[in-house]
Parts: structure tokens; sequence; C-alpha cells
């Protein structure tokens, strides 16, 4: 059962990503689809990955369906172990493979205790895919790569998010994430 009723977890998710994600400037072309008002979301009420990969589906469905969507957020709020999510990206991918829809679309997991691998929970750059409620973002890839494609030097967007991540600090990072929930 949701502790938050949906419209606050929508609205809280929309803020982050306008407030969070597009103000630090985390994603260069994160805010195009936002202003454009061309991102769907889906706020899952399930836990069980078997029911999650069905609401998975039914947004690839609704993409595939809808030139007019860019991407779309699955927001998972029962989901509450980082693992979970991460498993259900596997999931998901392998899904994606074997249904021949990786060259479609491809995921992002976002988390609120979100951890690269070799980083410390505390370490400034894993609020990249930290966020306010558990969530699977599922892209369309060539919108993805015609981003990139505008982009000089796309890999220099992770080096450029983490310096300016570690500039911000952790406790600053923290306590705006944080106020995006109250």
């Amino acid at each position: 059962m949701l502790t938050n009723k949906p419209n606050e977890i929508l609205t809280r998710s929309k803020s982050w990503i306008a407030n969070f994600v597009i103000h630090h400037e985390l994603c260069p072309f994160a805010h195009v689809s936002y202003r454009a008002n061309s991102i769907s979301y889906l706020i899952s009420e399930h836990s069980d990955i078997r029911l999650l990969l069905e609401d998975f589906y039914t947004m690839c469905q609704e993409l595939s369906s809808h030139s007019n969507i860019s991407n779309s957020f699955l927001i998972i709020p029962l989901a509450a172990d980082f693992d979970d999510i991460l498993t259900l990206k596997q999931v998901a991918d392998d899904f994606l493979e074997a249904s021949e829809l990786q060259e479609d679309f491809q995921t992002v997991a976002f988390h609120p205790l979100f951890v690269f691998e070799g980083e410390q929970l505390d370490a400034p750059g894993n609020f990249v895919n930290r966020s306010p409620y558990p969530m699977l973002h599922i892209l369309r890839v060539q919108e993805v790569s015609d981003a990139l494609g505008s982009i000089d030097d796309p890999d220099s967007i992770a080096v450029i998010n983490k310096t300016k991540l570690e500039k911000l600090g952790f406790d600053y990072l923290s306590t705006s994430l944080q106020k995006l929930m109250d």
C-alpha cells in the first residue's frame, strides 16, 4: 500500500526532474522533453518483480504507440531496496533484448540510495541517479543518440557531473533531495 497519495508522488517526482536534474544540468537534454510535457509517468503500486515488469511492458507499449511521448518514468514507491531496482532494471533490459526492443528503448535506474559500483554511499557523484522514489526511466534510443550527437564531447558529461556534484557537496545535495520529499 502506498504511504503517499499518487498525486503527491507525481508532484515530487516532477519537482525532482525540474528542481534537481534540470536545475543542476545533470542531463543536458532533460529540459527539452520536460518543458514539452512529453514525459509519461506511471506510479506502480506493486513490489513483485513480475507485476513491475508488466507495468514496464505497458509503458513500452505506450511509447511504441505514441510518438509524441519522448520518454517514461516507472515510479516504484514500494521498491524500497536499492538492489530491487537494479534487479528490475536487469530483468527489463533482458526483456528488451529478448523481444528485440533494445534498439528502440533503454533504461536507467534511479533510487534514493543509489550508489555507483565502487563508490561510497556518501559520494556526491551518486546523486546523478538519486531520486525521491525508486524509478526506472525508459528512454527512446534514437532520441538519446540524437541528443548525444548534438554534444561536442558526450563522454565528458559524466566527468562534468561528478565535478559539479563534488563541488556542491554531499550535505547540500542530501538536503536538496530531502526537501523534495517534505
